[in-house]
């Protein structure tokens, strides 16, 4: 249930926050979720704990690919959303063996504890590292920040900032933002298929 509302919110505090900053606080709040789990004494504690931590993981769940796909050339993309779905099989394979080793440490606390702690370290990490990568050029070009955008696009692509194609690139972001608000999409058209 959190993890639903989290990403849904993303909806609407992803384009006032940037992606950078969704991220950030996606791991914050996930972080605040992990915590009340590890300090759980009661079941209410628990349950409220994992509510936060997976409102978060949605936030991030949500955000991350959009950021990724915005800041990749069209090659790339598809080939990160594969490994973005092996990483993300490869951490369900992981956590499983992870509580199978803490399952073997019998009428103790730490063997749920330390396993719901460990995914801190996560947390941490996103936290402290996501202000060193670029933010989104569309996201920069949506707040009129072009030129940002044009440096940001250029340092990505490894092309000098004038170069034809980070300035053709830059003009599609503008175009293609340009044409989405002109029309006026409203969360029920999801589910409308284009009917009216």
């Amino acid at each position: 249930i959190g993890a639903l509302f989290g990403s849904l919110i993303c909806t609407m505090i992803g384009d006032m926050l940037g992606r950078r900053r969704s991220i950030f606080s996606g791991a914050l709040i996930a972080l605040i979720g992990q915590i009340l789990e590890c300090t759980a004494y009661s079941l209410a504690q628990f349950v409220v704990g994992r509510v936060i931590l997976g409102f978060g993981v949605g936030m991030l769940s949500a955000t991350v690919p959009v950021w990724q796909s915005e800041c990749a050339p069209a090659a790339q993309r598809g080939r990160n959303v594969v490994l973005t779905g092996m990483f993300i099989a490869f951490g369900f394979a992981l956590t499983q063996w992870v509580n199978f080793g803490f399952y073997h440490m019998e009428n103790s606390p730490a063997s749920w504890r330390a396993s719901l702690a460990i995914p801190a370290l996560f947390s941490f990490i996103i936290m402290g590292s996501i202000f060193f990568l670029p933010e989104s050029p569309r996201w920069l070009v949506m707040k009129n920040k072009s030129d940002v955008a044009q440096f940001t696009l250029a340092s990505l692509r490894g092309k000098e900032v004038d170069s034809l194609e980070v300035v053709a690139e830059l003009r599609a972001y503008e175009l293609s933002l340009e044409e989405s608000s002109n029309n006026s999409l409203r969360l029920r058209d999801i589910f409308s298929m284009g009917e009216e």
